[in-house]
């Protein structure tokens, strides 16, 4: 179901292109896009207790550097189109996949 699926991309935009298709080592710094949407997975840490415990609240949203990033000048010249994202992301879309062997097992 295409409503189901889920992409682990290279968090530093600048070498996104670059690093796609590469393997991602435990414990890197990552950011998950949600295909059929292109909304990015978020945590913003706010703790709510339930019946498994403390967990974290999670959600999809983009928290995206609000710099100018002069997009227009390279789209001028040919070097970029509007497709291309220059805009980097913040912590809450920053993610990190632990195993067993980062907690000591």
């Amino acid at each position: 179901n295409g409503e189901t699926k889920w992409q682990v991309l290279f968090p530093d935009v600048a070498n996104r292109l670059e690093m796609e298709g590469e393997p991602v080592p435990a414990g890197s710094p990552l950011v998950i896009r949600h295909v059929q949407t292109g909304s990015f997975l978020a945590s913003d840490e706010i703790p709510y207790a339930n019946i498994f415990g403390t967990e974290n609240e999670v959600h999809c949203n983009a928290y995206l550097s609000l710099n100018k990033t002069q997009n227009l000048v390279g789209e001028k010249k040919g070097e970029l189109t509007g497709e291309v994202p220059l805009r980097k992301h913040g912590l809450p879309n920053i993610w990190t996949i632990r195993t067993a062997t980062h907690d000591g097992y």
